[in-house]
């Protein structure tokens, strides 16, 4: 009875220390950024960030299999973190939702910054202005004045 007492605290330990450790793994932007987020606000060329990647999706797979929309966002490393955590924690998929809808905003956010700022992801825009997912105020490089042509 004593030693099948110590294994079951020792599991529900580990499995506390895995979730503990992997509930702070949340995407954030860098402050620089942020800063550049900003300013694309400040200018009015977005309100919102483009949608390279989709919440639904994100949400969806993030709640089904936990870690997999982190591994869709293309963030791996915490994809096989959460995974690991729900083998050993089965309230993981509470608190994986959220965090691969948060990583899903925030690669778009990034994306975003990235297009602006060095016309990077150009191939997708063309993707998304032709499937008409753009937001409706969606302002090119060109017409946002921040990039020579």
């Amino acid at each position: 009875m004593g030693w099948e007492m110590i294994r079951r605290n020792a599991q529900i330990g580990m499995a506390l220390l895995l979730a503990v450790s992997t509930a702070g793994c949340i995407t954030t932007l860098a402050m620089s950024e942020e800063r550049e987020w900003g300013r694309l606000l400040e200018r009015q060329v977005v309100q919102e960030p483009i949608p390279f990647k989709s919440p639904a999706v994100t949400g969806f797979w993030s709640f089904v299999v936990p870690g997999v929309g982190h591994f869709y966002v293309g963030e791996s490393g915490l994809g096989v973190a959460y995974f690991l955590g729900n083998l050993l924690w089965p309230l993981n998929p509470f608190w994986t939702l959220p965090a691969g809808l948060q990583a899903c905003t925030v690669i778009n956010k990034r994306r975003t910054i990235e297009y602006y700022k060095y016309g990077a992801h150009q191939r997708t825009i063309e993707k998304l202005r032709k499937k008409d997912k753009l937001p409706p105020n969606f302002k090119g490089v060109e017409e946002a004045g921040l990039r020579e042509t």
